[in-house]
């Protein structure tokens, strides 16, 4: 897919997020290309940029904030929306909601999940 195509489908699902209503709902973002190979690390640094950005830019129009996290099960990083800044994102597992988009990456291009690793979720929550 190309970084154009790439940045217009993002756009599109969060905007779709941002408007729904649905409790704990997020989009999913394939790391994989279509042979099952890591997207290389500059493609995956553009990824997180962006939605750092578009998250950041929407933040100001409201209170709601966007977290984001790898999910290492099915190879996809997951971006979810919380209505209010006093609201925790819904995972039952231990969660690390201090961790930076660096941690996210570390958890793509190590292809594990902190939770594998240390048992805590790394979850960046701009």
């Amino acid at each position: 897919m190309s970084e154009s195509a790439l940045k217009s489908k993002v756009y599109n699902l969060l905007e779709e997020l941002k408007s729904s209503s649905n409790e704990g709902e997020y989009i999913a973002l394939e790391v994989y290309d279509e042979n099952s190979k890591l997207f290389e690390e500059k493609k995956i640094k553009s990824l997180l940029s962006l939605l750092k950005s578009f998250c950041l830019d929407r933040m100001s129009e409201s209170s709601m904030r966007f977290y984001i996290w790898y999910d290492a099960l099915v190879g996809q990083l997951r971006v979810g929306v919380m209505r209010s800044i006093q609201e925790k994102p819904p995972f039952k597992c231990k969660i690390n909601t201090n961790a930076t988009l660096e941690d996210v990456f570390i958890d793509i291009h190590s292809e594990v999940s902190s939770l594998y690793k240390t048992g805590i979720l790394d979850v960046c929550i701009l």
